[in-house]
């Protein structure tokens, strides 16, 4: 059951603050932090630009998310240039 909402979100870019990010995953509890960049599209098909921060931690050679901060500023160019939703009001959708 999908209670967000949204009938599909998709991730248009996803950046971490940190080089520790890029290749194997380090030693247990190594933490960095990440910008999410989604689309996410309502039932009336209106589209929605949202950005995410995550918080990871690197876990029995994994990423693990620890902690999620929604409607994040954008820190990229992507982000600050989405266009504003479409297809529906603005009201309550967040």
């Amino acid at each position: 059951m999908n209670d967000s909402g949204y009938k599909a979100v998709r991730v248009d870019q996803a950046a971490a603050g940190s080089e520790t990010a890029i290749g194997a995953v380090p030693s247990d509890g190594t933490r960095v932090r990440v910008q999410a960049h989604v689309t996410a599209t309502d039932t009336q098909g209106g589209k929605w630009p949202l950005v995410y921060t995550l918080d990871m931690t690197a876990r029995s050679g994994r990423w693990e998310v620890t902690g999620l901060e929604a409607g994040a500023p954008a820190q990229t160019a992507a982000a600050k240039d989405s266009p504003e939703p479409t297809g529906s009001t603005a009201g309550g959708a967040q």
